[in-house]
């Protein structure tokens, strides 16, 4: 009697040990967002995933701004298949990868206009377009298709789009570590208090971090992060931790305009890789402690 006990356990231990190693584990999920557009979301997100490839971390970006995404028009790279692709079926996720600079992996967004144009094309309707970017649970619906990525990558980025639209909202519920990318100015500090009240009011267990770009200096950064965070403090009961600063350079804006991320073209000694640096390492101390790696489907 004993002994069929005792297989009967084995043979439970090695059916649940055979179910956990078929439902892939997430890595872990890093989401840049701002409160306003302009704050230089994707700047951040693109210059930051092309330094960590650079140091052998095996990155997917996934730009998830179903309004104007722009990760590719950043890194001048023509993609032959977008986020909707994968979602219809019509295209793996492999295949809709695009290899960049350093050999960052990148699943390009599209926006809102080249998806009405192309889908209405395929036979959808513009009911069905609206319905899916007006959801908070597409974000769910991109992380599940890429499920067969996650054996092959150590991190995902997802950059957001600006504002508190459902994507991002979506984007919020699901990541692990969030970046809250906000300028110096008033409007800037005040759309990016709103999000991370939004993420306190909904309950969204991320890590909450601040990054504030386009800064004079040190001091300016300082002022900017401490006046977010004492406010919430006193309203929300927590302070987000500060990672980092950009310095406003002159460099880095015109990175932007030819289309060339300054992190590929500036010298390690360039000011602006400095900053980027110091912020990877912060976000590598995040991302290397607990997260929440699990399965979405459950």
């Amino acid at each position: 009697m004993s002994s069929m006990l005792q297989k009967d356990q084995a043979t439970s231990l090695r059916n649940l040990a055979t179910r956990e190693r078929a439902v892939p584990i997430r890595p872990p999920v890093v989401c840049v967002t701002s409160g306003k557009g302009g704050a230089g979301k994707t700047v951040m997100s693109v210059n930051l995933a092309l330094h960590l490839a650079a140091r052998n971390k095996r990155v997917l970006l996934v730009d998830l701004d179903p309004g104007l995404a722009n990760v590719d028009v950043h890194m001048r790279l023509r993609a032959r298949f977008h986020i909707e692709d994968i979602l219809n079926h019509r295209v793996s996720a492999q295949e809709a990868v695009i290899v960049a600079a350093n050999g960052l992996w990148i699943i390009p967004g599209c926006s809102a206009s080249r998806t009405v144009s192309h889908t209405i094309s395929q036979g959808a309707s513009e009911e069905k377009i609206d319905s899916l970017y007006q959801s908070r649970f597409g974000p769910r619906r991109v992380l599940e298709a890429l499920e067969p990525l996650y054996s092959k990558v150590d991190m995902i980025i997802l950059d957001t789009g600006a504002g508190l639209g459902p994507w991002v909202l979506g984007s919020l519920e699901l990541t692990d570590h969030c970046l809250t990318i906000t300028q110096p100015d008033p409007a800037s500090v005040t759309d990016a208090y709103a999000l991370l009240k939004i993420c306190h009011n909904f309950g969204f267990t991320c890590t909450q971090s601040l990054i504030v770009n386009r800064v004079r200096d040190k001091r300016e950064a300082l002022i900017t992060a401490s006046r977010l965070r004492k406010v919430a403090k006193r309203f929300l009961d927590f302070e987000p931790g500060l990672l980092g600063w950009l310095h406003d350079l002159p460099e880095v804006t015109r990175s932007v305009k030819e289309q060339s991320p300054f992190v590929t073209e500036l010298p390690g000694h360039h000011q602006a890789k400095k900053d980027l640096a110091w912020i990877a390492a912060r976000v590598m101390e995040q991302v290397s402690g607990p997260c929440r790696a699990a399965t979405l489907k459950s």
